[in-house]
């Protein structure tokens, strides 16, 4: 994830998009991590893998592989 954050200043929209799927990753956890949310591993481990394999985490990938 440190890698989303290192963009030049000159690419102000992936850090928006990566902050995005960032918070939204948060999100998740901490929902899962409430004693009464009855949040199983195994789900909690789809809802990231659904998120993290959306396509704004693919363009935040993309992007930070051509800045690179």
């Amino acid at each position: 994830m440190a890698e989303l954050f290192q963009f030049p200043v000159r690419n102000p929209r992936p850090i928006a998009t990566a902050e995005g799927v960032l918070v939204k990753a948060v999100s998740v956890v901490q929902h899962a991590m409430l004693p009464d949310s009855g949040v199983s591993r195994d789900t909690l481990l789809d809802e990231l893998l659904e998120l993290l394999d959306g396509p704004e985490a693919l363009e935040v990938y993309n992007r930070s592989k051509q800045t690179w």
